[in-house]
């Protein structure tokens, strides 16, 4: 009489990341023709008191942080490019804009031309979030303010990329066949199955990163403080 006998094992491949580390970072000052003659001093003030205003939950990304510290991934990746552009004039608005759309989709170009109308003092801030990072592995996140003072104009932009993979499960399958109690035949599949951030929210995953791309403000002088709420729903008000 014949018989079968299997064995299935799992393996994760992959290393688990310290996603605590800070992530590589540029930081670059551009200069304006007009920029001896204005003084980005209020400008700076303004800024900073703009990004000091930005919601996050710190408690909550520690506690994703220390979720993910477990994880296995093949590749985790994160940079931030910051970019400090002082003392451009009006007339110098459309070399600024193509500039940062090296960074920016064109939706968002469009909506930075609106500094043209802005009267002086008024500053604008725009965040972005571009990928959905949970599908894809990829987020850009990005914070940008515009200042203006009469025919001047001051902006920050801010840009924090994530890129990654998490790794995938390793399946083993060994088949024994046996006649009258002796091994006859050995056969092994193995096959990966795909994996995911299942876990974890895009909320949270989002408030995680904008925590990394505010502490590198910080950690620049760009910004004097972090707006720290005590949870993850206060950053939506």
């Amino acid at each position: 009489m014949g018989s079968t006998e299997s064995k299935t094992e799992q393996i994760i491949e992959g290393y688990r990341m310290d996603v605590a580390r800070r992530p590589t970072y540029s930081y670059t000052t551009r200069f304006g023709q007009n920029s001896l003659q204005n003084s980005s001093d209020k400008s700076l003030q303004r800024i900073n008191s703009i990004l000091s205003g930005i919601k996050v939950c710190r408690s909550d990304a520690i506690t994703l942080e220390n979720t993910l510290r477990w994880e296995h991934f093949q590749y985790w990746q994160e940079a931030c490019e910051i970019i400090d552009y002082r003392g451009y004039s009006t007339l110098e608005l459309d070399s600024l804009i193509t500039d940062m759309s090296k960074v920016l989709d064109k939706n968002w170009i469009l909506k930075l031309n609106g500094i043209r109308f802005c009267e002086d003092l008024e500053v604008r801030k725009f965040e972005f979030i571009l990928g959905n990072c949970l599908s894809t592995g990829n987020l850009k996140f990005g914070t940008v303010v515009m200042t203006k003072i009469g025919d001047f104009v001051n902006t920050v932009c801010c840009v924090y990329y994530l890129n990654f993979s998490v790794a995938p499960e390793v399946v083993s399958m060994k088949t024994k066949t046996y006649c009258l109690g002796i091994e006859t035949k050995t056969e092994t599949k193995s096959w990966r199955n795909p994996r995911s951030l299942g876990f974890v929210t895009q909320q949270s995953l989002v408030n995680f990163c904008r925590l990394k791309a505010l502490d590198e403000f910080h950690k620049q002088g760009i910004v004097s403080s972090i707006n720290d709420v005590s949870s993850i729903t206060d950053d939506e008000k």
